[in-house]
């Protein structure tokens, strides 16, 4: 469980990743398919380091994220490519 986390549709799943469970900010996420009600665990590397309530955007390849809360604001992010 979490929240303040980035949401987006990637082709036919749904991509999930930071956030806040009320103790620990994540630095998680995974691809969750509504068609298998299943889940898939994304790669970490080069993912940034666990925080809240990042700014996220999809372009035509990455989820690209920027800034958010880890008790502190970052000015750091990271990109993410499904493929």
């Amino acid at each position: 469980p979490r929240f303040d986390h980035v949401a987006h549709w990637l082709g036919n799943k749904m991509f999930i990743w930071g956030g806040f469970n009320g103790t620990v900010y994540a630095n998680t996420g995974g691809l969750y398919s509504p068609g298998s009600n299943s889940w898939t665990s994304v790669i970490l590397t080069g993912a940034p380091t666990a925080r809240a309530r990042p700014a996220s955007v999809v372009t035509d390849r990455y989820v690209i994220v920027w800034g958010g809360f880890d008790g502190t604001y970052r000015n750091d992010g990271a990109r993410y490519d499904p493929i």
